[in-house]
């Protein structure tokens, strides 16, 4: 029975911990700045603060045996992102440290914006990643603070997140707002960023890093006019998506491949599995 602690328990820490929690007998702590109010189970327990509070060593049991670090900055700016990835870090790093903290694995969720190829190019976890924007760098730096905590540890770069409750693209395809650029884009739901999150916690020898992606790069083009279709096959009326040149800073297709092959399953393999669930929901919400 492992003690694992979240730290940033929000949109993806939630799904992982009740993963956790209904597979399996660990006992899980979630760490964010709101209670996470929407889990009762005798073994979750919360731990209401913030990353970089000062007494966060006092709030942390010493027994912790896993972390996973996937916070949020707060907004896209550029003192945020570093205050949450690479301050934050530190500081829970340092608290783990100094409570002698047995931790067998650390995980930090990073973004596939530490890739800054843009021309439709393949990218795998032996590309390089040399980020030119500003978000990129910070995650990037983030990555280094991770690897070289003192403990096992694991990176998995994630690309688009989706799933319940997020309804915005579907909404701009509703309207006709989405794009219809030929740039690739990639993407995974968030059972499986919880999935993998949890498969990586617990393999064998790990490498230092992952693609958190679906199996299939898409263009813009064709998830806007698949799920259009979905939509029009469900009775609903979507417009006419507007035209859009490609965005170059969001054009490379990501390769799932080595995370496939350590063993782990998508539920969601693709956009077309992943959005066909949550249709049914968005419908009655209309």
């Amino acid at each position: 029975m492992a003690k694992i602690l979240i730290v940033g328990c929000g949109y993806v820490g939630t799904a992982l911990a009740k993963s956790l929690l209904k597979e399996s007998r660990h006992e899980v702590w979630g760490l964010r700045r709101q209670d996470v109010s929407s889990i009762e189970h005798p073994r979750f327990h919360t731990i209401t603060c913030d990353v970089n509070d000062s007494d966060l060593r006092e709030q942390i049991p010493a027994s912790i045996s896993h972390v996973v670090y996937c916070v949020g900055a707060k907004s896209r700016d550029p003192d945020r992102y570093r205050h949450a990835y690479c301050t934050g870090l530190t500081h829970v790093i340092e608290a783990l440290h100094a409570i002698r903290a047995p931790v067998e694995r650390l995980i930090f969720t990073s973004s596939t914006a530490v890739y800054a190829q843009c021309e439709g190019e393949g990218v795998d976890e032996d590309s390089s990643a040399d980020p030119i924007t500003w978000n990129g760098k910070i995650l990037k730096e983030a990555e280094t603070i991770a690897l070289e905590s003192g403990f096992s540890s694991v990176v998995l770069r994630l690309a688009g997140i989706y799933g319940p409750t997020r309804t915005s693209f579907m909404q701009k395809v509703l309207r006709g707002e989405a794009s219809s650029s030929a740039a690739y884009t990639n993407r995974i739901h968030r059972d499986d960023c919880a999935g993998a999150l949890s498969h990586l916690l617990f393999l064998d020898s790990p490498e230092f890093c992952y693609l958190g992606v679906d199996e299939e790069p898409a263009t813009r083009l064709e998830v806007t006019h698949w799920l259009r279709n979905a939509m029009q096959q469900r009775g609903l009326r979507a417009a006419e998506p507007r035209h859009e040149e490609k965005t170059m800073s969001l054009n490379k297709q990501c390769s799932s491949v080595r995370l496939r092959h350590s063993g782990y399953c998508f539920r969601f393999p693709s956009y077309r599995e992943g959005y066909s669930a949550l249709l049914d929901e968005f419908i009655v919400a209309q």
